[in-house]
């Protein structure tokens, strides 16, 4: 990506979301020197160098401008909005970690270790690239040997952060009860959240 092109971020941010999608798109951002930024969040944000446009995501209506590149980090989105950012943008990226829904977008970032292809297939169209797995985690420094981290490690230690939001029966359902098939090779799981909750089979 060039540092002259124009980025717009959709983000789900607000008082009620927290930080989580913004701090994950200010990473993406970290490593590049871009000059023209956009990014459209629910409530207002100050942030030196990025224009703010505040408005809920499915009521943007501003198509009169045109980007380079659209980057999409929200739960809230489907896409039919997607459809409508692509006749802005010249790329869609899409940043997901759930793939439960349809996407029309040239990129999909998941960097999930576990997730595959198969999961994706039904979800996707013929031009939408996979950008899946640990080498394409733009949150934390990767390891040069990381292909040997998974192999070495006879147990892992799970961290689990989701904000400041209420996320317990997402937590239970969507990743304790996945997890627990593998509980054998599951050390620690400590889970930070100002939201006490009790999950019996763990």
């Amino acid at each position: 990506m060039s540092s002259k092109q124009k980025l717009i971020f959709f983000i789900d941010y607000s008082k009620v979301t927290g930080r989580g999608h913004l701090n994950r798109c200010l990473h993406f951002l970290k490593n590049f020197n871009y000059k023209n930024i956009t990014f459209v969040t629910e409530d207002k944000i100050k942030l030196k160098g990025i224009k703010n446009i505040n408005v809920k995501l499915d009521s943007f209506k501003d198509f009169s401008i045109k980007y380079d590149i659209g980057i999409i980090d929200s739960y809230s989105v489907n896409s039919d909005f997607e459809k409508k950012i692509s006749k802005i943008c010249k790329k869609v990226i899409v940043i997901d970690d759930l793939c439960k829904r349809k996407f029309y977008c040239d990129f999909i970032i998941n960097y999930d270790p576990y997730v595959t292809r198969e999961k994706y297939r039904k979800f996707t169209g013929k031009k939408t690239r996979l950008l899946l797995g640990y080498k394409y985690n733009f949150i934390h420094e990767r390891n040069k040997n990381h292909k040997n981290v998974f192999i070495k490690k006879k147990k892992y230690n799970l961290l689990i952060y989701f904000g400041t939001k209420n996320r317990s029966k997402f937590i239970q359902n969507q990743i304790l009860s996945r997890i627990y098939p593998f509980k054998n090779k599951i050390g620690k799981i400590v889970i930070l959240s100002k939201y006490k909750f009790v999950f019996k089979s763990l």
